[in-house]
């Protein structure tokens, strides 16, 4: 994003609100290749950090954080909010969550937290990604139970998506709008928007989240929080912009859901337990605990579903028994005498 910078590091004290983090290394960008049309002075990296990682020269604002304040519990939560939202302010909420101020919901649902073991990113486990109610939906079966990385990241804009799956996707929604056309440079599309901006016509978007227990939840984004509105300045022309970004094969995960995502629900980071978690934010105009489903036979899914959760445990099961059960060791086969006469097929 910013090219090449020329830099240098030092360690100073961090102040947030009533928080501070001494000696905290910092990166001091002194010259960039490229511009950036970012608007402010620095970038706060909130990366999770492992403790085989202690043995570099700086730590991550999140473990320097939580290590000088032990009593306070070791997550991160964003309430977003759009420009539309003049009496809420966005926040970042260290420590504990303020569900009762920013979601309709008393709990967070949280994602299956595997790949956070293995990687340094905040991810979670996403089954599939469709539209509601129109049988349009992309899944990773291949990948069972454990599902397809989705990195949560607060520093994407848009929701970016592999190219494969964008294709398959992106059709669903350039036949329900006029005059549409494609953005090189962004990897977006533009349609017009239909009479009176009227989206009762759009599909949810239907994002199947795998939980700790392999059991899926879903969450729904209604198309007033995934459809922006751009005006063009030449013509006074609105425009309806699905914040649907066409990614590259070479990012590191097929999903990265940034702030378009963030806004339609609170989301919590539990660096403790290596989780994400989701509740409805209570600025978003679908209501809690809602559900969608991008199938037109339920029963199909749920027949792929089961069929996933029981190939995995047959493997579990299988794998327990060869290595664990003592007197599995199968008897050598006898050996047979060749036959004497020899049958030419065809």
């Amino acid at each position: 994003m910013f090219g090449k910078p020329s830099s240098g590091s030092f360690y100073d004290t961090v102040r947030i609100g009533d928080l501070e983090a001494k000696r905290q290394l910092l990166i001091q960008v002194d010259d960039m290749e490229s511009d950036t049309h970012m608007k402010s002075d620095g970038i706060l990296g909130l990366a999770h950090h492992y403790a085989s990682d202690r043995s570099l020269r700086g730590e991550t604002f999140v473990s320097t954080l939580f290590r000088e304040h032990p009593n306070l519990p070791a997550q991160f939560s964003f309430y977003l909010t759009g420009r539309g939202a003049s009496d809420h302010e966005s926040q970042l909420v260290f420590g504990e969550p303020d569900l009762t101020s920013h979601s309709k919901e008393s709990s967070f649902r949280y994602g299956k937290g595997q790949y956070m073991s293995t990687t340094d990113l905040w991810l979670t486990s996403v089954w599939s990604i469709g539209w509601g109610d129109t049988g349009v939906e992309v899944t990773f079966p291949d990948r069972g139970t454990l599902g397809a990385p989705a990195l949560i990241d607060s520093g994407s804009s848009l929701l970016v998506i592999e190219p494969g799956v964008y294709d398959r996707l992106i059709g669903e929604l350039r036949w329900r709008f006029n005059n549409c056309r494609n953005m090189p440079e962004q990897q977006i599309l533009s349609c017009e928007c239909p009479p009176a901006n009227d989206l009762s016509r759009i599909p949810q978007l239907v994002i199947n989240v795998i939980d700790e227990h392999d059991e899926q939840f879903s969450l729904c984004m209604s198309p007033d929080e995934y459809i922006l509105e751009s005006v063009d300045p030449l013509t006074g022309r609105t425009s309806c912009v699905p914040s649907i970004q066409r990614g590259s094969i070479s990012q590191p995960v097929p999903l990265i859901f940034g702030m378009t995502f963030m806004r339609a629900f609170y989301t919590t980071f539990d660096l403790k337990n290596g989780r994400i978690g989701f509740a409805r934010s209570n600025l978003s105009p679908l209501p809690g605990q809602a559900t969608c489903s991008a199938d037109t036979q339920p029963v199909l899914r749920r027949s792929i579903w089961l069929l996933s959760v029981a190939v995995a445990v047959t493997s579990v099961i299988f794998a327990f028994y060869v290595f664990f059960v003592p007197g599995t060791n199968l008897p050598a086969p006898k050996m047979q005498a060749a036959p004497t006469k020899v049958q030419q097929g065809i």
